[in-house]
């Protein structure tokens, strides 16, 4: 099944999300740093969620690699972490993900005019489809003078956000992609 039909059969696409941060030193008198995070947004060319807010690193497990492998092939083309550094990640977990995908169409008035409710007129949903997804993550710490580069044009830019920053704009849910 094509990876992009497949949340219309309930198959779960697989991803792998690497998450860049570096600690500044601590103030006098601290005992940890401030922890900053890379965050990736997203290029306006994109065709689903342009200049959203995005992990460090985001892309799918791609097959046959292995999800480790997936993730530094990920890593080099949308970041370019290199090998070396790239070894020094840290496999966080995995986690899951369902939301709901809109199909809709302009040119195809059969797919937006579906019927999910049974009898009776057609309801507008269009071709919504509930997509579950499982996202490997890796943790990396990288030195306070790196910096992502966007290799492959998927990212129109690159953010080094605190730890509070990035919880607040998770909770306002608007600018960062599902």
């Amino acid at each position: 099944v094509d990876r992009a039909a497949g949340p219309s059969f309930g198959v779960p696409s697989v991803g792998v999300h690497l998450i860049a941060f570096t600690r500044e030193a601590p103030a006098e008198g601290a005992v940890d740093g401030v922890m900053r995070v890379w965050v990736a947004q997203r290029a306006a060319g994109k065709s689903k969620w342009p200049l959203l807010l995005d992990p460090t690193v985001a892309g799918g497990h791609a097959h046959p690699l292995s999800l480790a492998e997936s993730v530094a092939k990920e890593a080099a083309e949308e970041a370019a972490v290199d090998a070396t550094l790239m070894s020094k990640a840290v496999y966080a977990g995995v986690v899951g993900m369902s939301t709901c995908d809109d199909y809709t169409d302009p040119e195809d008035e059969e797919v937006n005019n579906i019927n999910l409710g049974g009898a009776g007129e057609a309801d507008g949903v269009g071709g919504a489809a509930l997509r579950h997804a499982e996202c490997h993550v890796w943790d990396l710490e990288v030195p306070g003078d790196w910096r992502p580069s966007a290799a492959d044009g998927e990212v129109g830019a690159f953010l080094l956000w605190r730890g509070d920053q990035l919880l607040q704009a998770l909770r306002v849910c608007t600018v960062c992609r599902p």
